[in-house]
């Protein structure tokens, strides 16, 4: 009896010690994780701001704010749903009064702040007692509106059910703290299918130029929309940013602002919340100094969901097998021999771009194709067929015009209807075709590009359209019916995108072409497979200044031949333009007038946050190289498509 009694005393007093253990390990987890992504004294009202924001406010509320002093919450406004162009409307119209009544109400306290009203009172005391005129001036300029974004974060929990773990495992690999992969709710809430204005793809929201440093972006596949491979690729360039930068929080900024612009930052400021609090740098602005703050408070509501969300059905993960293609394979034929369906590889392979979907390309040899594990699958990968190999790519379908060819004779070789033929290289009611020109070959969705249509402009008011939030006032001036259409087209023109004449110096041959919207001298290295440096100094163009829209560029064809040269500008506008189309739609225009000292760069990517190629399709008569102060821009207005 004494032995048994012995025997229970021991194993309460381990037990007890283990649970002290564990105690202990979960507190010093805890700790480890404050010291890696520590929540500092500045940063605390705005991780409880953007945690409302998550998980308290629906999209059908939007919050009446100060941009700087995020404490300062001035109304919760009820929107409409936006389900057509007059709630819309009266959204627009319904923010701008509210933000007008504060600013109002701060302007009047600015120049005396005693409070005639009980409200006036209100906002004094939102501000505090140290408040004084000078408080109130800067707010003036500081009320913002920020939509509730609890939907999206409650179906972006759902969805990372599918990926979590597999993402945290890939952090732990690679040696960072798995605490990252809760970053995909600040950049898109796990929607794979997220695209942005600036062109930044999938769940991490990589832009090309910085996708193309981990993972493959071309018109077959684009790694960016792979959940898991860009992961991969989130760690690399986390791991470097950390490694720069010295600490997660400046990081974690650089992942939006940039690794070089937060180093000279730190230069300026030293250390994060100094950076946080006092940094005014050109384009440091509301997102980049709250990206921080969001992925903290992301962080917290993910890891306790069930506190806002209550129990949620997570997406379950699904680990399909991978099969490397032993060479360039018909998706189609690929689908036929595994008995899977074209969705299902589509589903499993968002890499995939939609070329390979639409037989324009092949799956790429050497791809890890992703199938369902199924038996008879396993069973089949090692007897893929030789006869439904391909031993090269299929080439982009652009045609160039040989002797005797006609319109009519080039449709039929490719399988396409004339008048699309005609349609999408502008041929005219003749349809003369000239010995050398190229000629795009139409695909499905060609029709798709002339997403916009504008109204003819009268001969007196040239930059007078149609605008989707026009005023009354505004419409009275609108000359010619709205029914009287004519088209921006999204093409580039055919005769734009070949190099425009060819030399040879030594056994070198060299080309000419003129940079078009969206290019750098980067895409030119990459298309080339040659280092951007040689294309500098052949241009006699400075480390650090970027290329000017039309400029003549001097390229050198030496692995990659002239053709493929074309083939590749050809394929990256055709992606550029499509990946665009999927994610937003065009509902109508707007003017703006440019104001001295202003830059067109910088408007785009501040005032009307919209890709500099898409404006100057608007703008083609204009020079972007000398804008002109009173001159008028035709801007574009955006609709995210569903599931964008």
């Amino acid at each position: 009896m004494l032995f048994t009694i012995t025997r229970l005393w021991t194993v309460l007093i381990l037990l007890f010690g283990f649970l002290i253990q564990f105690a202990f390990l979960v507190q010093a987890e805890r700790l480890f994780e404050e010291e890696l992504f520590p929540i500092y004294e500045s940063v605390k009202p705005n991780v409880n701001f953007w945690e409302k924001i998550f998980s308290v406010y629906g999209k059908s509320e939007g919050v009446i704010h100060d941009n700087s002093n995020m404490a300062v919450i001035y109304e919760i406004v009820e929107l409409s749903p936006q389900t057509n162009r007059q709630q819309r409307r009266k959204n627009r119209k319904l923010i701008k009064n509210v933000k007008n009544k504060y600013k109002t109400i701060l302007k009047k306290l600015s120049e005396n702040p005693e409070p005639d009203s009980e409200e006036e009172k209100r906002i004094l005391e939102l501000f505090g007692e140290r408040a004084t005129c000078e408080t109130f001036k800067v707010a003036y300029n500081n009320v913002r509106f920020q939509r509730g974004q609890k939907d999206s974060f409650r179906k972006g929990l759902i969805r990372s059910g599918a990926f979590s773990e597999q993402m945290k495992n890939i952090f732990k690999a690679h040696g960072l703290p798995e605490d990252l992969a809760y970053l995909p709710f600040v950049e898109s809430s796990f929607n794979y299918k997220a695209f942005s204005k600036y062109g930044a793809a999938g769940i991490w929201q990589f832009t090309y130029h910085t996708g193309k440093r981990f993972m493959r972006i071309d018109y077959v596949v684009d790694e960016r929309w792979d959940p898991i491979t860009s992961t991969h690729a989130a760690a690399k360039l986390l791991k470097h940013n950390h490694k720069m930068l010295g600490n997660w929080a400046l990081a974690l900024t650089a992942y939006n602002h940039g690794a070089a612009s937060m180093r000279r930052a730190v230069r300026e400021k030293e250390d994060y919340e100094t950076i946080f609090n006092e940094y005014d740098g050109k384009l440091f602005g509301f997102a980049s100094r709250n990206f921080y703050s969001e992925f903290l408070a992301a962080k917290n509501l993910a890891k306790n969901y069930k506190t806002n969300f209550g129990d949620l059905t997570l997406d379950q993960p699904f680990i399909p097998i991978k099969v490397e293609t032993p060479g360039f394979v018909p998706v189609r034929e690929i689908s036929n021999f595994f008995n899977v369906s074209l969705a299902t590889i589509k589903k499993l392979n968002p890499g995939l771009r939609r070329s390979v979907f639409r037989e324009q390309k092949y799956i790429p040899k050497g791809y890890e194709l992703k199938l369902p594990a199924l038996q008879n699958i396993i069973e089949s990968i090692s007897k893929i067929p030789a006869d439904i190999l391909r031993n090269r790519q299929k080439r982009s379908r652009l045609y160039r015009v040989k002797k005797g060819d006609t319109a009519g004779r080039v449709a039929r070789k490719h399988g396409v209807s004339l008048s699309d033929l005609i349609a999408v290289n502008r041929l005219g009611s003749r349809a003369t075709l000239y010995v050398g020109n190229y000629l795009r070959i139409p695909s499905k969705i060609n029709s798709k590009k002339a997403l916009y249509q504008k109204p003819a402009p009268s001969a007196k008011k040239r930059s007078v359209f149609a605008m989707k939030d026009s005023t009354p006032k505004n419409r009275s001036k609108i000359q010619g019916s709205n029914r009287d259409f004519r088209q921006i087209n999204l093409e580039i023109p055919q005769e734009k995108l070949v190099v425009i004449n060819t030399f040879q110096k030594e056994e070198t041959q060299y080309g000419v072409i003129k940079v078009l919207e969206g290019e750098t001298l980067g895409h030119y290295a990459d298309w080339l497979d040659t280092p951007t440096q040689n294309l500098r100094i052949l241009n006699n163009i400075p480390f650090g200044k970027s290329i000017r829209l039309s400029k003549k560029v001097i390229l050198p064809f030496g692995q990659i031949d002239k053709t493929a040269f074309e083939e590749r500008r050809y394929e990256f506008h055709e992606k550029m333009i499509e990946d665009f189309l999927d994610a937003f739609t065009i509902k109508g225009t707007k003017e703006y007038r440019i104001r001295k000292g202003e830059n067109i760069w910088r408007l785009c990517k501040t005032e009307f946050s919209l890709p500099i190629w898409l404006v100057k399709k608007f703008n083609s008569a204009i020079d972007f190289n000398d804008i002109k102060t009173n001159q008028v821009l035709l801007i574009p207005l955006l609709e995210k498509t569903d599931g964008a």
